[in-house]
């Protein structure tokens, strides 16, 4: 079995003393991580701005440091990958009204680029009140608002995964949208959307001279 080495310091990075990064071949023994603070703290970052201000710090101190190259270009790499995650993440909180459509285009737009075919999915555990409730109404012929509630929350949260996935991808819009409702085992409620990523624009309208 071939020795892992230290890809910053050249030093063998086995055992307790490795830490394989997020990277593919890239090793770093413990001294060598641990003083590349803000890359280690990055990984904790609540919010876009602070990884960002992490992957600042961290890009200076590796050129201070004299880090090989590819290490730099790696760990650069992860940090934009974070920052792209998160600002998407971000974005799909605040934005209510993002274009999604089942048909496979909008009315008075045009689709630029297409980025892909994504998903959102959530998973929901209904609870033993609303099973014993939903258990009634199936009895009685009547609606369960305990489960009806729980098919909301769950098409909430895969709505909300979809569009971070859009966003992700460099979308603006989803076209083509397609959702799926299951039951699993032990009373859990899946919900699936699908669709199609796309960056869209407006067609502005040509007004004839009069």
């Amino acid at each position: 079995m071939a020795k892992k080495m230290c890809s910053v310091c050249g030093k063998r990075a086995e055992g307790l003393g490795t830490y394989p990064t997020q990277f593919k071949d890239i090793y770093m023994c413990t001294d060598c991580y641990e003083s590349l603070k803000a890359f280690k703290n990055g990984r904790g970052a609540k919010t876009s701005e602070i990884l960002k201000e992490k992957y600042r710090l961290a890009m200076q101190e590796m050129r201070e440091r004299n880090y090989p190259q590819n290490v730099i270009d790696n760990v650069e790499t992860w940090f934009k990958e974070g920052i792209q995650e998160k600002e998407a993440k971000e974005n799909a909180k605040k934005d209510d009204g993002f274009m999604m459509t089942t048909c496979p285009t909008f009315e008075g737009y045009r689709i630029l680029s297409y980025h892909g075919i994504i998903s959102g999915e959530s998973v929901l555990g209904t609870g033993f009140i609303s099973s014993w409730e939903a258990s009634v109404a199936d009895m009685t012929g009547t609606e369960s608002e305990a489960f009806i509630a729980k098919l909301q929350d769950a098409k909430v949260a895969a709505k909300k995964r979809i569009i971070e996935r859009c966003l992700f991808n460099g979308g603006n819009a989803i076209v083509g949208v397609d959702i799926e409702y299951t039951m699993f085992n032990s009373n859990m409620i899946g919900v699936i959307l699908t669709g199609t990523a796309v960056k869209i624009e407006k067609i502005e309208e040509i007004k004839e001279n009069d």
